[in-house]
């Protein structure tokens, strides 16, 4: 399991930013309800989506509420039908089976222009860290209340220890420098400077 497979799905279980609006000028249709927008001579309608409940939506996700880093998985065929369910493995066990099943930078034209970088770094420190660090959580500790502002960060701190890992072996000694063909054996090559 890859570690951008466990950030995609932290982010599908704890998305940064839990709310986002759409301005919708043509209107909207939900249900029976349809508003009119401006183009349409109505009044400005704005939608909001909330991306907690669609990345926990049971229809698109199978088990919504558990941590399943599985889900992001390239490995699964185009004939893997491991639920039975004849939908080749795409269905709510398979993620991104919808283009707006997974989004928590957004989407469309107004999407976070950092997702790429963010997910890069995100990557690269989450490695770092694991290299570095072993992680455990403080007895007793409990899920993380969810406080929901701009943007979502857990209400009372996260009961999270950190102790360093071991340092890795050095390296091993490089080579002595070569001999020229040409020259004697009491002259030695320096090593280039940069």
């Amino acid at each position: 399991m890859g570690g951008a497979q466990v950030l995609k799905e932290s982010l599908r279980l704890h998305p940064p930013v839990g709310l986002f609006g759409r301005a919708c000028p043509q209107g909207i249709k939900l249900g029976e309800y349809e508003f009119s927008g401006p183009a349409a001579g109505g009044t400005p309608v704005i939608a909001l989506v909330n991306l907690t409940a669609v990345h926990r939506h049971p229809r698109y996700w199978h088990e919504p509420a558990r941590f399943l880093p599985e889900r992001f998985g390239s490995n699964k065929s185009e004939d893997d039908d491991a639920d039975g369910d004849g939908d080749g493995g795409k269905g709510k066990g398979k993620a991104e089976s919808h283009p707006f099943q997974w989004v928590p930078f957004s989407a469309g034209p107004r999407n976070c222009i950092g997702q790429r970088f963010a997910m890069l770094e995100a990557t690269v420190l989450l490695a770092a860290f694991l290299q570095r660090f072993a992680f455990a959580l403080e007895d007793g500790a409990v899920e993380a209340e969810v406080e929901e502002a701009i943007t979502c960060r857990p209400r009372h701190g996260l009961g999270v220890y950190l102790t360093n890992r071991p340092p890795p072996p050095p390296p091993p000694p490089s080579p002595p420098p070569r001999k020229h063909a040409h020259d004697d054996d009491a002259y030695v090559t320096p090593p280039r400077t940069v």
